[in-house]
């Protein structure tokens, strides 16, 4: 089955050129029998022998669309594989079929391959492919190369890597491989530059095209900002700080174009664009991100806060409120969105303080407030008392020379409490010291306890009147008592209950003691005083003894 196909496929060929050939024949006879050609014929020669390249490429292109038609004609019905195969025979054709149409050349107007090679190797080694001039076109049957340059002007960044081919296009004449020369440019350099391109085909056939390239650097966007966070409601210049610069352009910063949504008067992350364009189309763009930033009020005031009972006060007196951008903010009852507060009861509580929001709507972070309030505990002293032996022991006498202070509440509403079974016994007729328990309570029911005590004492006798007495030699004897008395604080001791000791020589003058004893139940008091006897003689001196 493979052979069979094979002879099929050479068949198809040999049948295909034996067309062409047929086809071919007839209009050589038409070109190159003068006799028979009429006006028409000559009109013909001379289009032919003036056409342009271009022109020569569409009619070999349209040759090559009718013969791949007419071979596809064949290949069809045989459902063989590919049609690249099919354009390859056609290519084939192609060439067969130029050949077949092409008459001898002109031996003045033809150049030898291998001449034409060599001037063209040494201009290029010159570097001067540019002064190679194209071989006219007046042989007509034989079509040179065509280079076409796909655009004249290339602006392209720099630093483009390029691919050369993709800017011009060769259209094959007769000579399916022409030998293409370019020249290089280096895309790395700003600026123009100029690519020329030659087509030599086995003939001589030149034909020469250039591409000019320009290199264009983009603009440079440059920015100098101290910062990129900018407090809400603030006015800003986005174009503060920004400069563009082009190599080519030169200063561009009044160029530059500023595309955003920012809002300064909202909170929030924003991209500003910058961007500028140089006079043959490079732009470069920078993207320079934003904040908006709004700072959040802030609650100022303590953690916790110890009170006293039952003391008014205003929990704003503690706290504030203040905003970086409005300053001050009052706060109101309305800040105060829970408390379990009982301001006459001691103990622990919570206020929870909110709802304080800026003019931009930014609300503060709730404060929790611990409130501790306190009880103080009722103080007494001055719970000492001394009592004289014998006297009437009186209760409210004693609470009455106590001192009580409270800070929460009045002395008259501070409760006293004395343990009884102590205080009864207390014995007023014995000298002793009695303590006793004591307590105070204020109206929270906060106690203090502490001991009172009460000192049962005796104060001793005492004596009045007590001096020293003169007397001659020879008087009647003095009463010793005369002028002097005694007491006590809590018995009754008279003056008949004095001792007296004393040792006096009434005939001798001289200076005598006399000692007054008085005894109470518990003590005894004693003084003196001295008797002084004066001899009658007045010039005797005076003897005082002791």
């Amino acid at each position: 089955m493979t052979k069979r196909k094979k002879y099929m496929r050479f068949g198809l060929f040999i049948f295909s050129c034996s067309v062409v050939l047929f086809v071919s024949g007839c209009k050589t006879q038409q070109t190159e029998d003068p006799s028979t050609a009429g006006p028409t014929s000559s009109k013909m020669k001379q289009a032919i022998s003036v056409e342009t390249p271009e022109e020569s490429y569409f009619k070999k292109e349209n040759n090559s669309s009718h013969l791949f038609e007419f071979a596809s004609q064949f290949r069809k019905p045989l459902d063989l594989p590919t049609e690249a195969m099919i354009k390859d025979e056609t290519n084939q054709l192609r060439i067969a079929y130029l050949e077949a149409t092409t008459v001898s050349q002109n031996r003045e107007n033809t150049e030898s391959r291998s001449n034409l090679t060599n001037r063209f190797e040494e201009n290029e080694q010159k570097g001067t492919l540019s002064n190679i001039s194209a071989i006219p076109e007046s042989d007509n049957h034989w079509q040179g190369p065509y280079v076409h340059a796909n655009a004249p002007l290339q602006i392209l960044p720099r630093g483009t890597a390029i691919d050369p081919f993709t800017y011009f296009t060769v259209v094959q004449g007769s000579d399916p491989v022409p030998v293409i020369h370019y020249t290089p440019v280096d895309p790395n350099e700003s600026g123009y530059q100029v690519m020329q391109i030659t087509a030599i085909d086995s003939k001589g056939k030149v034909s020469v095209a250039t591409v000019t390239f320009l290199f264009n650097h983009s603009p440079i966007i440059q920015q100098v900002r101290q910062s990129h966070h900018i407090t809400i409601g603030s006015s800003i210049d986005l174009l503060a700080g920004i400069s563009a610069h082009d190599e080519e352009d030169g200063e561009l910063t009044s160029e530059v174009q500023v595309q955003t949504t920012l809002q300064t008067e909202q909170e929030g992350s924003y991209e500003v664009i910058y961007s500028v364009t140089d006079q043959f189309g490079a732009s470069t763009k920078l993207i320079s991100n934003m904040r908006i930033t709004n700072e959040a009020p802030i609650i100022a005031g303590p953690n916790q806060l110890v009170l006293p009972v039952d003391q008014s006060f205003s929990l704003f007196d503690y706290f504030s409120a203040n905003d970086q951008e409005d300053g001050a903010i009052n706060l109101t009852s309305d800040n105060i969105l829970a408390s379990d507060l009982v301001p006459y009861v001691p103990g622990n509580y919570f206020v929870r303080i909110g709802n304080v929001v800026d003019r931009y709507g930014k609300r503060a972070a709730e404060r929790t407030i611990r409130v501790h309030l306190t009880n103080e505990a009722p103080t007494i002293t001055n719970t000492h008392m001394t009592l004289p032996v014998f006297s009437e022991l009186n209760k409210e006498s004693y609470l009455a020379k106590l001192v009580l202070a409270d800070r929460e509440d009045p002395v008259e509403q501070l409760h006293v409490a004395i343990a009884l079974p102590f205080w009864e016994k207390i014995d007023t007729s014995r000298l002793n010291t009695y303590r006793f328990p004591l307590q105070v309570q204020d109206t929270h029911g906060e106690i203090t306890k502490t001991f009172g005590s009460i000192q049962v004492i005796n104060e001793p006798p005492v004596f009045s009147g007590i001096e020293d007495k003169r007397i001659i030699v020879g008087e009647e004897k003095p009463d010793l008592l005369a002028g002097i008395s005694v007491s006590d604080r809590e018995e009754s001791i008279g003056i008949e209950d004095v001792e007296i000791i004393e040792e006096i020589a009434w005939d001798t003058p001289g200076s005598y003691p006399v000692y007054l004893t008085v005894k109470d139940t518990f003590t005894e008091t004693t003084v003196s005083f001295h008797v002084i006897i004066q001899d009658n003689n007045p010039e005797m001196p005076e003897k005082l003894s002791e």
